[in-house]
C-alpha cells in the first residue's frame, strides 16, 4: 500500500512538472488521484494502464476497479495521430528525400485518408506541411545539422564548418548515450581539423565537463581487464585444438589492427588513442592519457577564439564570392588566433594571392 502510494505521489509530482498530456485515457481514483496514460488492458477487477513518469521513463501501474471514480477514454484516432506525432514531429538531421517521402506516403497521408473529421486533423496537417517543406529544402540541396538549416550554397563554401557541427552532434548524442570515450574520439577528431571552427569552443566546454566520465570509464576498464582475459583464457582452453588455432589467428589479426589504428591516431596527433580492453598495458596508458587530456584542456585559452571563428566562417562565405579584399582582411584577423591551423592559413594564403592578382588586373587598365 504504502509503494502505491509513493507511486501516487511521484506521478503526481512528475506529471506537474512535465506536463500532462492531452493525447492519453485517463483513470481518475476515489481519492482524487488521476493516472493518465495509455489503458493496455481491462479485467472485472483491474485496468492495466502504462503511465509516462518522464521523457524516457514508462510504468505499467495495476489499478483496483473498486478504487476508480471514471475512466475516460481517448479516441482511436486521437491516439494515432498522438503516436503520429510522438514519432514525428521532430524531424532529425541528416534526413534525405526518401526518409520524408517514406514518412509522408506510409504515416501521415494514410492518417489523413483515413481520419477525414477529426479534431487532431488540424495537427497532422501542419506535420504535413513540415515535411513537404523541409522535402523541398532537402530536394533544393540543403541538409540540416544541429536543427538548423544548411543551403546548398552553404554547403559549398562552409564546409570546414559544416563539419565540425556534425563532429559536434556526434559528440552530444554519445553524451546522452554516455559513450564518453567514443565521445573524446569525435572532439579529438574536431580537435586536430577544426580548431577554428565556430563550433569548437562550445564543444570544448562540453568536452571539459565530461573529461571526469572519460576517465571513470576507463578507470572502470583497468579494473574489469582482469576478468577479460581470464574470460578469454577460459574460451580458448574449452577449444579443440583446430578451433583454438582459430581463434587465436584472429585475435592476433584483431591486435595487429589495433595497432595499426593506435599508430594512426598517434600519427594525426590525437592524444588520447584508443586501447584494448584486453590488453591491461594499453588501457593503462589511455587511463594516464586521460588524465593528461584532463589537465590539458583546462588550459587552452580560449580567449578571442569565438570571435576569430567567425571572422573565418565570414572570410570562406567571401572567397566564395570572390570578395578577395574583404577575406583577406577577416583571415589576417583569424590568423592572429589560429596560426598553427593549416586551413586558415592555407585560405590566408590564397585569398592574399587572389587580392593581389585582382589588383594587378585593375592596375592594368
Amino acid at each position: 500500500m504504502q509503494n502505491t502510494s509513493m507511486k501516487k505521489l511521484l506521478f503526481t509530482l512528475l506529471a506537474a512538472a512535465i506536463g500532462s498530456s492531452t493525447f492519453a485515457d485517463t483513470i481518475t481514483l476515489k481519492d482524487g488521484t488521476v493516472w493518465e496514460g495509455t489503458i493496455l488492458e481491462e479485467t472485472p477487477t483491474q485496468v492495466i494502464i502504462e503511465v509516462q513518469f518522464s521523457a524516457t521513463i514508462k510504468s505499467k501501474e495495476e489499478v483496483k476497479v473498486s478504487e476508480i471514480k471514471e475512466i475516460k477514454r481517448l479516441p482511436v484516432d486521437e491516439k494515432e495521430a498522438a503516436a503520429l506525432m510522438a514519432k514525428l514531429k521532430v524531424t532529425e538531421d541528416g534526413m534525405t528525400a526518401a526518409n520524408y517521402e517514406l514518412a509522408i506516403k506510409l504515416s501521415i497521408q494514410p492518417w489523413l485518408d483515413k481520419y477525414k473529421t477529426s479534431k487532431k486533423r488540424a495537427d497532422v496537417e501542419a506535420l504535413l506541411k513540415l515535411y513537404t517543406e523541409e522535402l523541398a529544402k532537402v530536394k533544393a540541396g540543403g541538409t540540416k545539422v544541429r536543427g538548423s538549416w544548411i543551403t546548398a550554397d552553404e554547403l559549398k563554401w562552409d564546409e570546414y564548418n559544416i563539419a565540425a557541427r556534425r563532429l559536434r552532434v556526434q559528440m552530444e548524442a554519445q553524451l546522452k548515450k554516455r559513450e564518453y570515450v567514443a565521445m573524446h574520439n569525435a572532439f579529438a577528431k574536431m580537435d586536430a581539423k577544426y580548431s577554428a571552427a565556430v563550433d569548437y569552443v562550445p564543444s570544448l566546454e562540453l568536452m571539459k565537463k565530461s573529461m571526469a566520465a572519460v576517465e571513470g570509464t576507463i578507470a572502470r576498464a583497468v579494473e574489469e581487464q582482469k576478468g577479460y582475459d581470464a574470460e578469454r583464457k577460459r574460451l580458448l582452453g574449452s577449444q579443440t585444438p583446430e578451433k583454438k588455432k582459430e581463434l587465436e589467428d584472429k585475435i592476433k589479426a584483431e591486435q595487429l589492427e589495433f595497432r595499426k589504428k593506435v599508430a594512426q591516431e598517434k600519427k594525426e596527433k590525437i592524444r588520447l588513442t584508443s586501447y584494448d580492453k584486453h590488453d591491461l598495458k594499453s588501457v593503462q596508458d589511455a587511463l594516464s592519457q586521460a588524465k593528461k587530456e584532463t589537465e590539458y584542456l583546462n588550459k587552452i585559452d580560449t580567449k578571442g577564439q569565438a570571435e576569430a571563428a567567425k571572422k573565418y566562417q565570414e572570410a570562406l562565405r567571401h572567397i566564395y564570392e570572390k570578395q578577395w579584399l574583404s577575406a583577406k582582411s577577416k583571415l589576417e584577423y583569424a590568423i592572429k588566433v589560429f596560426a598553427k591551423d593549416p586551413a586558415v592559413k592555407k585560405s590566408l594564403d590564397d585569398a592574399t594571392r587572389q587580392a593581389a592578382a585582382a589588383g594587378n588586373k585593375t592596375g592594368a587598365k
